[in-house]
């Protein structure tokens, strides 16, 4: 703001030449665009003196001086009286309407102006009634309001005479003007007068303000054109003003910040008149002021000293100001401040605040912050102390302190309980705290249990060092419990605390254990809970002994201990219970799992893992679509789950999941899970694996369903093998009774016994085939049965068995074939067997061909293999009797009366011998149309020389008379 300071009179000068040159010149020209004028009259006649006005407003509630009222009031009706003038100049008459607000408010604000720079320091008796000045504010505010609003009402009615007619202004507008000059240019001179004397930055530019709008008035009054250059330098004239209005604020905030006081307080020195400001300061001081000559002999006291000291300004006078009112400790400080100064000028206490101890007249000795000042006058050296009573503050600093400490105290016992492992490591925490606060030797924390007896909770670390308590075996032990007597005692059983500076010789006092540290001060505090006593926290042997702080200070911390131990031993209890729940868990075999509502998974044990085939890491916080690996299992483990919540009741249902491998099947047993209100929050479940038991149980069934058919087939099997014994039994018997028939008649009957010699062979052939079949069923499962291989040429040796055959198709009607297609095919076999297998087989062929049938035998070479089929066009194998068709003790046709005899072991032993052969079996059937039986045998080479094969004992036709004796061939 310098710079603009300096240049502020050149400015006044260039503005005054300027307005007489274009007045006396009276140059032709106008500019006024429509939208001009009322924009800058709203932005620098209007917010600016506003803002003006708010602070002067704000002052008047701060102060209650009515300068700033009459300030506030004059700035008001100018601004918003320039706003309104500006805009209302495009009604209908606008002119005049323009130039009648305008000079009416200017005229307002002049008579505001001249009002608060002559009302010095008239400040309102009724200071406490705040209500009654706010009131005043308002209705002051109200007023400009209202007096703007008469007058545009006036001018837009034609009530007021014209200010602006036929294009000239009217002889009224200019002695409104005039009149509103004289004002506001006497108010200017009235506050220059002021700055000449208080030097203030604020009154300059308040002063300035009201000079430039007095001299942008003033070249309004030699206007002749509205628009013209004359005109325009006036308005900026006025613009200016409010500038420097606004800097005039703007100098007495900086003057705020720089003296660091309110806005408020800056502005009253503005308008007062300092010698009586500084009476009414010393006056109203809430400190103490006291003046005295050199001998130190009161020469004055304020009101506050009065209060502070209990004596009347009368009966203070020519009282020893320091034998009187300081604490002799302070004297001597005082005097050598006073001599120091009047003899270097220098002083301690001047300008700077002192802390010295003062005593009133009661008798009261407190403490008190004291300041002076000196200046020689003609009579002598005089001494004026500033004294401000701290006995309040330092209560409240101590008090402050003895707060902090506890708040201290208890915010470490709290921070120390959250980072604590052990109930232990918390208690000997707390203690060391609380030593701490108390500047105690030892602590100790016993808690009162259900036995009525004191157990020791924790011992605080030098407290066990001081304690020589041993065992029997010498080794260092805890004093462990006690009972309820003594000092200890009397904080149990009272309830209360108990502070003793000598333990010894107190009433309570029943003496210390052996191997106690010896007692030089104790204090003990209890800990209640629910009206009942649950402990004790105890310290001793502080140096200098305990005092009430100290009481209070451990009273207060009390609570906060015990509470943190006691919930430090539910957490670990909790961990415990914890740990046991989670090792139940993760080691339980079958799966454990807790959902939430949403059906996310929150805790899962490694059976879980494992049965769904992820991580625990990977199920928690997700649902089973998010780790199932088939989505119709998850859909369906979801859709239970929600519906057991839903429900509220418990299930236990068969699942299914896959597991990468195979489909599992679990039972699941889940229900819902309860909050402490009864909402259900989640689910519980457990499962166990069950695939296996149900396949055992399927195996069970089907193992069961097999021997109930085995059974069914052993049976029919006696009764077949009953019948296929009694029946040739029955015929040999018959045979014998007719051959002795025929012994007993004079003439032989050759006949007759060739023909019962023929039964009986076939007979015996049926039985021996049977008996044959049974002995090689057994020794295949008894796994005695081996080939006999040699190489032979298979072809050959079918052909041999094919043309033996003929003879007996042909008693049936029937035709037989062989057909190959190679020449020779060596290959290692065993001979009998071969000619056993495909009897069997012709031998079923000839049981279920009609007479006329076709029965072909063919071999092929595959090469590796060689290829052996029989074929027939009999009637077939029924449908439901394939899968048992080779069976063991199964037939096609299981009835007594079927066409042909057998007990079910042919072509279940056939089976066996081609597997013995290392070979496989298999055949194709249309019912009606006949079937055909596949042999594939493997082509092997042996170490033996090539020789056709011999058969020992029976000759084939007896062989072939043995496989076919159970053939009806008559």
């Amino acid at each position: 703001m310098g710079i603009v300071k300096r240049i502020s009179l050149p400015l006044v000068i260039i503005v005054i030449c300027l307005i007489i040159i274009l007045s006396v010149l009276n140059i032709k020209g106008s500019f006024d665009p429509p939208l001009l004028l009322p924009i800058l009259n709203t932005l620098f006649m209007g917010v600016l003196l506003i803002i003006v006005a708010v602070y002067a407003a704000k002052s008047y509630l701060k102060i209650y001086n009515i300068s700033y009222l009459f300030m506030c009031a004059a700035f008001l009706v100018t601004g918003f009286g320039a706003i309104l003038a500006g805009w209302l100049r495009f009604l209908p008459d606008g002119t005049n309407l323009n130039v009648s607000i305008y000079v009416s408010c200017i005229f307002g604000g002049a008579v505001f102006h001249f009002l608060a720079a002559m009302r010095e320091d008239r400040k309102e008796k009724n200071q406490k009634f705040l209500q009654a000045i706010k009131a005043k504010l308002l209705m002051a505010i109200f007023g400009v309001y209202i007096f703007i609003a008469l007058i545009v009402l006036a001018v837009l009615l034609k009530i007021m005479p014209l200010f602006y007619d036929q294009n000239s202004f009217t002889i009224l507008r200019q002695t409104v003007l005039q009149a509103a000059i004289i004002l506001i240019f006497s108010a200017s001179m009235v506050l220059v007068k002021n700055y000449r004397r208080q030097k203030t930055d604020f009154i300059y530019w308040y002063s300035f303000s009201l000079i430039m709008m007095t001299i942008g008035l003033f070249g309004n009054t030699f206007i002749q054109v509205i628009g013209g250059y004359a005109s325009w330098l006036a308005r900026l004239t006025q613009y200016l003003g409010s500038f420097f209005a606004l800097l005039s604020i703007l100098s007495a905030i900086k003057e705020t910040r720089n003296r660091t006081t309110s806005f408020a307080g800056i502005m009253a020195d503005f308008f007062a008149d300092r010698e009586a400001i500084y009476k009414t300061m010393v006056e109203t001081s809430n400190n103490a002021i006291v003046s005295v000559d050199q001998e130190f002999h009161v020469l004055y006291i304020n009101p506050a000293a009065e209060k502070m000291f209990h004596i009347k300004h009368a009966h203070a006078l020519n009282t020893s100001f320091i034998d009187q009112y300081i604490q002799d400790c302070d004297k001597k400080l005082l005097q050598d401040d006073f001599k120091n100064f009047r003899d270097t000028g220098a002083s301690a206490l001047a300008g700077k605040t002192t802390e010295i101890a003062v005593r009133d007249c009661e008798g009261r000795v407190f403490s008190a912050e004291i300041s002076s000042a000196m200046r020689l006058l003609p009579t002598g050296w005089i001494s004026t102390y500033i004294i401000h009573d701290i006995s309040y503050r330092k209560e409240a600093q101590a008090d402050i302190a003895f707060k902090n400490t506890i708040l201290s105290a208890i915010n470490q016992i709290y921070e120390k309980a959250v980072i604590s492992e052990t109930q232990e490591e918390l208690g000997r925490t707390c203690l060391h705290i609380v030593e701490s606060v108390t500047n105690s030797a030892f602590s100790f924390i016993n808690e009162l249990k259900e036995d009525g007896r004191l157990h020791e909770l924790v011992i605080s670390e030098p407290g066990w060092i001081l304690c020589n308590l041993y065992d029997k075996t010498g080794h260092q032990r805890k004093p462990g419990s006690f009972d309820v007597l003594g000092l200890y005692g009397s904080v149990i059983e009272e309830g209360k605390s108990l502070l003793t500076n000598d333990p010894s010789n107190h009433p309570k006092s029943s003496g210390i254990p052996e191997g106690h540290p010896r007692l030089t001060a104790f204090l003990g505090v209890p800990f209640i809970r629910a009206g009942k006593v649950g402990g004790i926290v105890a310290v001793g042997n502080r140096e200098g002994g305990y005092s009430e702080i100290n009481r209070k200070v451990l009273e207060a911390i009390v609570p906060a201990i015990f509470e943190v131990l006691l919930r430090k031993r539910a957490e670990e209890a909790l961990k415990e219970s914890d740990r046991l729940l989670h090792a139940v868990i993760d080691n339980a075999a079958d799966p454990v799992f807790l959902k939430d509502r949403q059906c996310r998974m929150l805790l899962a044990n490694e059976a879980t893992a494992r049965m769904v085939g992820a991580p625990i890491a990977e199920m928690l916080g997700k649902t089973a679509m998010d780790y199932y690996r088939k989505k119709e299992n998850a859909v369906a483990n979801l859709e239970n789950d929600r519906r057991i919540m839903d429900t509220d009741r418990a299930e236990v249902i068969e699942e299914y999941l896959y597991t990468g491998v195979e489909t599992r099947i679990f039972l699941s047993a889940k229900t819902p899970w309860h909050d402490a209100q009864g909402n259900i929050i989640g689910l519980i479940g457990i499962a166990r694996d069950i695939t296996d038991r149900i396949k055992m149980e399927n195996e069970l069934k089907r193992t069961a369903a097999e021997l109930e058919q085995k059974n069914k087939l052993i049976t029919e099997f006696f009764i077949n093998l009953s019948h296929e014994f009694k029946t040739p039994i029955a015929i040999l018997m018959l045979a014998l009774e007719m051959m002795e028939h025929y012994q007993k008649q004079k003439e032989l009957n050759r006949s007759g016994i060739i023909k019962h010699t023929a039964i009986m062979k076939q007979n015996a052939f049926r039985l021996s085939r049977l008996v044959n079949n049974l002995l090689d069923v057994t020794k295949i499962d008894a796994g005695f049965m081996t080939p006999k291989l040699e190489n032979m040429d298979i072809v050959c040796l079918l052909g041999d068995i094919v043309e033996s055959l003929k003879s007996f198709t042909n008693k049936r009607g029937l035709r037989i074939k062989f057909l190959s297609s190679v020449k020779t095919k060596f290959m290692a076999a065993d001979s009998q067997m071969i000619e056993r297998i495909i009897l069997n087989l012709v031998s079923n062929a000839i049981k279920h061909t009609e007479k006329g049938g076709l029965i072909n035998v063919y071999c092929k070479d595959l090469g590796g293999k060689a290829m052996i089929s029989v074929k027939d066009n009999g009637e077939g194998i029924p449908h439901d009797k394939r899968d048992i068709i080779f069976d063991r003790f199964r037939q096609v046709n299981t009835s007594l009366t079927r066409s042909s005899e057998g007990c079910g072991i042919g072509l279940a032993l056939t089976k066996a011998l081609v597997g013995i052969l290392g070979g496989r079996i298999w055949f194709e059937s249309t019912l009606g149309k006949g079937s055909e039986f596949f042999i594939e045998l493997p082509v092997l080479q042996v170490d033996e020389e090539q020789r056709f094969v011999e058969q020992n004992g029976l000759p084939m036709d007896k062989r072939i008379q043995m496989e076919f004796s159970d053939i009806d061939f008559s």
